[in-house]
Order: structure tokens, then sequence, then C-alpha cells
């Protein structure tokens, strides 16, 4: 189906913003008049421990979360587990929690004042690789967990029964016919959590691991400004070749799950005999690590609260601040995710994929280098801009766009064509067509997919640092500064907030996605 000139036009919009990005970075770091003596600078101040130490954490992390969500996903989708479907949502709250309340939680159990501490007579010191590893662990696996599922679940059971009958044991006919029909959710997944890892700032900054987005933010609090952009730059071409990795896995992933679409039929689940009480304990104990330790925690510092801020504005003000920031951000995106979707979804030539590939790009690309780039935008192009709420909410929806593309796309692609052809054969231009007959049908997706940029706007926490208007704060930004200077107590309220506000778009984003598979 032939898309309208103005469809094309609007599509390439944010792609083209996205584009500005790299481009800033490049031109900025080989423009700034001592480009070679920045990078003999970078390479001896140690460039490359500083890469290592940022792909050794990226492959920690995915490691560790692929040990957990394996056994997970298969409980969860082709098992007798108890509550199921219940232990599916509470897997994936997680993914409301920042990495910083993570790091917060953690940092804040075994300090000296600590329930942890106390326990333990002492403060205990988590902080670097090994402890951004466990908190990154515990809030990124379901990365991996929720594709897994969602391929588990799609199997066909006449596979493994094939080979229980050729003699395989269960664990046998797993490992030899399910994990690898899997394979492309299971890569894709563990890309997206190095993805995760590599742009995450919060947790790392938090536990003083130098990776690069803080480095990077060092080096822009130093007002070296082309020293931040080299090290953006290296930065963007690690993630970019993720991002291509990922991009391959996806369509393997595609090609598989539509197979697995056509011949699935409804799988009995596996009885799991006498691992059963195992299995019960596994899951409660991954449930208490990743979402009921950072809660508890919390709660006690709340409770506790300690020494009392009196320069801190109100929750009620953050919390308006925070959730103004995350609706405009949200509804920007689904505007301008809808050209981007109908263009990919309708349109079969290469130049037609590009601007979606080209956004989902600034989902690669870490919060803090956005941050830089549009802070040299609003600072050179259009200083009347700089620092103020339509260039911060600009940035957050060039990075978070992605996700209601990712959402819309897929469900554009399953309305027939002939829909809106009938409509158009009573009359209706092709745009009144999409917007009467195709767009109502995926409004479901729309909407969820503006429920997830809400839930990681009110996260976002390096773009706002870097671009907030002078004296403005989001419960993200405050938390950030009241945990640097020790007001536990007052930053574990501004934590549950947070956890609030982002925890119902996670469930409904959870339950909107079990509908669509039902």
């Amino acid at each position: 189906m032939r898309t309208s000139p103005l469809t094309r036009a609007l599509a390439w919009v944010p792609a083209l913003v996205v584009l500005l990005v790299p481009l800033w970075l490049l031109l900025r770091a080989t423009t700034s008049g001592r480009a070679s003596a920045l990078l003999g600078e970078s390479l001896s101040l140690g460039l490359l421990p500083l890469i290592l130490r940022s792909i050794g954490l990226a492959l920690a992390v995915t490691l560790a979360s692929l040990v957990i969500a394996v056994p997970l996903a298969w409980l969860t989708a082709r098992t007798d587990l108890p509550f199921r479907r219940t232990c599916t949502i509470l897997l994936t709250l997680p993914l409301a929690i920042p990495s910083y309340v993570g790091a917060f939680a953690l940092i804040s159990a075994v300090s000296a004042d600590g329930p942890l501490g106390a326990l333990l007579g002492g403060s205990v010191d988590l902080q670097g690789f090994f402890g951004a590893t466990i908190a990154l662990t515990l809030l990124g696996f379901p990365y991996v967990f929720l594709p897994l599922h969602a391929a588990f679940a799609g199997l066909d059971p006449r596979l493994e029964e094939s080979a229980r009958m050729l003699g395989r044991s269960p664990l046998g006919a797993f490992l030899s016919v399910s994990l690898p029909l899997v394979r492309p959710a299971l890569v894709g997944g563990c890309l997206m959590t190095t993805l995760y890892v590599l742009s995450d700032f919060g947790a790392v900054s938090m536990l003083q691991v130098d990776t690069f987005t803080r480095v990077i933010y060092v080096q822009h609090d130093a007002f070296d400004a082309a020293g931040a952009a080299l090290l953006s730059l290296v930065l963007v071409l690690i993630t970019f070749v993720v991002l291509a990795l990922e991009w391959r896995t996806r369509n393997q992933r595609l090609r598989t799950s539509s197979r697995a679409g056509r011949d699935a039929r409804a799988a009995p689940p596996s009885p799991l005999g006498r691992w059963r009480l195992p299995a019960i304990v596994f899951v409660l104990v991954v449930l208490a690590a990743s979402v009921g330790a950072p809660l508890l925690v919390v709660i006690w510092w709340a409770l506790r609260r300690g020494n009392v801020c009196e320069f801190c504005a109100p929750i009620d003000t953050l919390a308006a601040n925070s959730l103004l920031v995350a609706l405009m951000t949200a509804l920007a995106a689904m505007l301008l995710a809808v050209p981007v979707a109908r263009l990919a979804s309708r349109a079969r030539s290469l130049w037609a994929h590009l601007p979606d590939r080209v956004v989902y790009a600034g989902f690669a690309i870490p919060g803090v280098v956005v941050a830089l780039a549009f802070v040299y935008f609003g600072t050179r192009v259009v200083p009347a801009l700089y620092q103020t709420i339509p260039l911060l909410v600009l940035a957050c929806v060039i990075r978070f766009l992605p996700q209601v593309t990712d959402t819309l796309r897929p469900a554009l692609e399953r309305i027939p064509p002939s829909l809106e052809e009938a409509a158009r054969t009573l009359g209706a231009s092709s745009r009144r067509a999409f917007l009467r007959v195709s767009l109502p049908l995926a409004m479901g997706a729309l909407l969820a997919g503006g429920a997830l940029v809400f839930l990681t706007t009110v996260k976002e926490l390096p773009a706002t640092l870097v671009m907030r208007p002078a004296g403005w704060d989001t419960l993200a930004t405050e938390l950030w500064d009241l945990t640097n200077e020790g007001y536990y107590g007052e930053a574990a309220l501004r934590a549950l907030a947070l956890f609030v506000l982002g925890v119902l778009p996670m469930l409904f984003i959870t339950l909107a996605r079990q509908r669509r598979r039902s």
C-alpha cells in the first residue's frame, strides 16, 4: 500500500533529529582544534581500561541475568508452577525501579546506620564493580526474561513430546529442542541487557564505577566539552555495534515467532513433580531480591526518616514536575510515532524502513550523550531554549520514541490493508481511512507504548540532571542529590514516590501484552 508524501516527510523528522546527535559528537570531537591531543590524552589516561571495564560490566550483568531469566521464563511459560500469571507480572516489576534507586537501596542497606549494617555491626563496602553487577542484574534480568517467556509460550509442544518419545529426559528435551528454538529471543534479550548496562548512569555513578557514562558526565562537569564528546563518540560506536547485532537477531526472532504462531497449539503445562517446591523457592528468592529487598529498605529509611532536609522541595512539587515532563514526552512520542510506524508497516522498500531503524538508534544512545548534544544545540543554535522544559522533553522523546514505534508497528502490521481499501472505495481519503479504521484498532498498542515512555521518562536521570532549568528539580534529580549528601531518609521518600509512579504503567503494559498474546 502506498503512503502519502506527508506521512513519509513526517516519518523522517524524528529520524533526522536522531542523526544530529552522532553528527554533533563527530564535529565536536574532530573540530575542537586539539582532536589529536585529546585522543593522545585519552589513551594515556586509560581509554582502553575504560572500554574494557564498561564492556566487562555489561557482559557480567548479561551473563548473570541469563542464569536468572532462563529458568524463570521456562517455569512461568511451560510448567504447572502455581500462580504463573501473577509471577510473570511480578517478575516484570524490576523494570519499574530506576537503577539509581536500586543502587541507593544497596548502599543505604549496608551503611553503618542501615538495616544490614546494624545487623553486621558495621558498614559493608559494596561500591565498585561487584556492587554494580548485583544492582544492575537484579533490575535488568527482565530484559532477558520477557522475550524468552514469550518465545517459550509460543513453542509447539509436539517438538518436546517427540524428543521425549525418542528417549530424551525432560531436561534433555529442553536443552536439545526448546532452547535452540528460542535462541533468537535469548540473544536479543541479552543484547538489550547489554545496551541497558552500557547506557546506565545512575547505578554506576552511585556505586562509583568508572564506566563511559560516569566519566563523560565528569568531563562535562569539568567543562571539557571536547573530551566528553570524544568519549561519547567511542561509546556511541560501541552501542551501535551492539544495536546492529540486536537488529539481526530481531529479524530472526520475528521469523521464528511467525512460524511458531502458525504451528503452535495450546501446550499443557509440564508437571514439576518433586521440583515444585525448589521452583517456588527460586521464584520467591528472585522476587525478594529484585523487588522486595529494595522496597523494604526504602520503606525502612522512610519510616526512620533521620536527618531532615530543610532546603528540599516538597514531594508533591517534585512529583508534579516529574509528571509534567513524563506526560509531555509520552504525548509527543505517541504523535511522532504514528507516521514512523505507519510507513514501516505498510511500505516494503528499504528506504521506507530506514526512518524506523534510525529512530531506534536513538534508544541505544545513552541519555548523558543525548543531553550533551542538546546542550550544545541549546547554547549555540537556539539559546532561548537552553535549560527549558521543551528542550528536555525533545531530548527524552528522541531517546524513548522507539518504545512507541516498537509496539505500534506490529499492531498496524496485523491489520489487513483491505480494511483501509474498503474505506477508500467508500470515498474516504487515505489519511481519513487510516485515522478512522486502522488507528482505532491499534490504539491499545499506542497507549501501551505511551505508558512505557511515561515510565522511562519518570525514571530518566542523566538527561534531566544535565538539561533541567535552574532551580527546577524532579523526583529523580533530588533523589540523586540527597543520596550524594547522605540524606537517606529524605531520599527514601522520593524513591517511594518514584516506585509508585513507575509501577502503575508497568502493570498496565504487562497486562496489555498478556491480553494481546491471548
